[in-house]
């Protein structure tokens, strides 16, 4: 939880499991577009929990225990999905493959 310097928390999400589901969120809302299977399970998935926003103004997602009582499933599908937002990817450096350096050669003996 991330908070100002006034020591109030700062808005966003409640807990990592939101924070995760925000990120998967706004990768779907990437103009450049997602590549995922069009299946109803996931987009059920996706669409399952509801949220509101606690006194803090932090983005707080259903418990699965209430998705339950409503009569929906688990979003285990999605949740495999949004787990792949726990931690940033750092982008990935080009590969230089760099010679070693010979002193004398191969045919040098």
């Amino acid at each position: 939880m991330l908070y100002g310097s006034d020591g109030k928390p700062l808005p966003g999400p409640r807990n990592r499991r939101a924070e995760m589901w925000m990120r998967s969120r706004d990768w779907l809302a990437d103009p450049a577009g997602a590549d995922i299977p069009d299946l109803d399970s996931l987009q059920a998935d996706a669409c399952g929990p509801g949220y509101h926003y606690d006194s803090n103004q932090r983005l707080r997602l259903e418990s699965k225990e209430h998705m339950r009582a409503r009569g929906l499933r688990s979003p285990d599908e999605w949740d495999a999905v949004a787990l792949t937002f726990a931690e940033p990817v750092a982008p990935t450096q080009p590969f230089v493959f760099k010679w070693p350096r010979v002193t004398g050669g191969w045919m040098a003996a």
